[in-house]
C-alpha cells in the first residue's frame, strides 16, 4: 500500500473553517484601517516600522553586495529614502519589498512561540534603536560609537546567555 492510499485523519469541518474565518476577519480589519476615517492613526506606527525595515533592507543589500549605506530618512507621511552608494543595483532596488516581506514572515513564524516572540521583540527593539541611531542620525552616532555600542551589547548578550544557558 503506497502512502497515497493510506487513510488520512478525519478533520472536523469546523477545524477546516477556522483558519478561513481568521484570515477573513484580518482582511476586514485591514480594510477598515484603510477606509474608515480616523482608524488610520492606529496603523501609523506600523507603517513607520515597515518603512524603516524597507529602507534598512536596501542598505543591508547594498552593504552585502559591496556598496555603502550612508543613511536613511523616514518622512512623517510614511515615505522614506535610503542613500546608498555602489552595490549591485539589480539586488538593491527590490530589496526593500523583499526585506519587508521576509521581516513580516519571520515575525509571524516567531510569534507562534511565546518564548521566541519575546526574544524577537527584544532583539527587534534593540536593533531598531541602534540602526536608527547609526543610519537615521549619522552625525550623532558615528561608526566608531555605534560599533562600540554594538560590541558591548553583543558581549553582554552572549555573556548573559552563556551564564544562564540550560544545562
Amino acid at each position: 500500500m503506497s502512502s497515497l492510499d493510506a487513510p488520512s485523519p478525519i478533520v472536523p469541518p469546523r477545524a477546516r473553517e477556522r483558519p478561513i474565518i481568521i484570515v477573513g476577519l484580518a482582511a476586514l480589519a485591514a480594510l477598515a484601517l484603510v477606509l474608515v476615517p480616523g482608524l488610520g492613526l492606529l496603523s501609523y506606527p506600523f507603517r513607520l516600522l515597515i518603512t524603516i525595515v524597507h529602507e534598512l533592507s536596501h542598505g543591508l543589500v547594498a552593504l552585502l553586495t559591496g556598496g555603502a549605506f550612508l543613511r536613511f530618512v523616514v518622512f512623517a507621511d510614511g515615505e522614506g529614502v535610503a542613500y546608498t552608494v555602489g552595490g549591485w543595483r539589480l539586488l538593491v532596488i527590490p530589496a526593500g519589498y523583499l526585506g519587508s516581506a521576509l521581516f513580516g514572515a519571520s515575525l509571524i513564524h516567531l510569534g507562534r512561540s511565546m518564548r521566541w516572540s519575546r526574544a524577537a521583540m527584544a532583539v527587534l527593539g534593540a536593533a531598531l534603536l541602534l540602526l536608527s541611531l547609526r543610519y537615521g542620525l549619522p552625525s550623532i552616532a558615528t561608526v566608531q560609537w555605534s560599533s562600540g555600542v554594538i560590541t558591548v551589547v553583543a558581549g553582554l548578550a552572549i555573556g548573559t546567555w552563556w551564564r544562564f544557558r540550560p544545562a
